[in-house]
């Protein structure tokens, strides 16, 4: 009998897993399908529980509601409990365990990038911000400006990673007043997704928070790349958009819904690259 994975998100038109997901269960010939619903936050609960009575093997959690997922779940691995934040949700015996799988392809893209220390400035505050804010801190990253739209929301996040963390230097920035000379930028908000453009001033001022020879890392992927990875090669700087991070987080998430090793490269094959190597030095 087919069994089911699914993602839940709002929107989950862009993307990329099912493709991806489905490509590795093939070249395993395992007898899981994997489908992308797009679901309201008020019927995220909903959703969950419908999963777990159809018996799905589990279910990636994607915008807006992996902190949702975190309060829901009945269990908590150790890094999905250091971010307050879950991407994967696996079913065993009717119990739900949220994982977060984000911090491992967060982890592999700044390995990619040879990513220097430093100041980071971190843009969002939801559940991928909670998950690149945990290996910014735990690289030695610092102090993290985490820059936001909404300042309560914001207010709320750093207390939150400040009591999870309690040697975190956090300063909070409305996106129109950023830092500058940060050594990593990473892009945590959905600008760029489709039908959320970057605005071009905001652009330019995230560009130049990096300062000279700075690092950024866009969590979102678009195919070419994402404006905001796109602007920051074209002005020298290393960048990478969220597509490898996407990959590794996959890799990482199909060995949880599955048991088995991930086929890396079907995986990379399916997103229309090659297993990623590092930046030349």
């Amino acid at each position: 009998m087919t069994r089911l994975v699914a993602l839940l998100g709002d929107p989950v038109a862009h993307s990329l897993s099912p493709g991806m997901q489905n490509a590795a269960f093939e070249a395993l010939e395992l007898d899981l399908r994997y489908l992308a619903f797009r679901v309201e936050a008020a019927r995220f609960a909903e959703a969950l529980g419908g999963l777990a009575a159809l018996e799905a093997v589990g279910t990636n959690v994607t915008v807006p509601h992996k902190e949702r997922a975190f309060a829901l779940v009945e269990a908590h691995t150790s890094e999905a409990a250091c971010c307050g934040a879950v991407n994967v949700v696996t079913f065993h015996g009717g119990r739900t365990v949220g994982h977060n799988t984000d911090v491992v392809g967060i982890r592999s893209a700044l390995a990619l990038l040879d990513a220097k220390q430093g100041s980071a400035l971190l843009l969002g505050a939801g559940g991928a911000a909670r998950a690149a804010a945990v290996v910014l801190v735990e690289q030695g990253f610092s102090p993290l400006h985490i820059a936001v739209r909404d300042l309560q929301k914001g207010q709320r996040f750093a207390e939150d990673l400040t009591v999870r963390r309690p040697q975190t230097a956090v300063e909070l920035h409305p996106l129109d007043a950023l830092p500058g000379g940060c050594a990593l930028v990473v892009n945590a908000t959905t600008l760029g997704l489709p039908g959320n453009p970057f605005p071009p001033s905001l652009l330019q001022d995230v560009l130049a928070a990096g300062g000279v020879g700075g690092t950024v890392l866009d969590l979102v992927y678009a195919p070419g790349g994402t404006p905001l990875a796109t602007a920051a090669t074209e002005r020298g700087l290393r960048a990478l958009d969220g597509t490898d991070v996407l990959l590794e987080q996959g890799a990482a998430s199909f060995t949880l819904f599955t048991g088995r090793p991930a086929p890396l490269d079907v995986m990379a094959t399916a997103l229309g690259r090659h297993v990623a190597t590092r930046f030349p030095s």
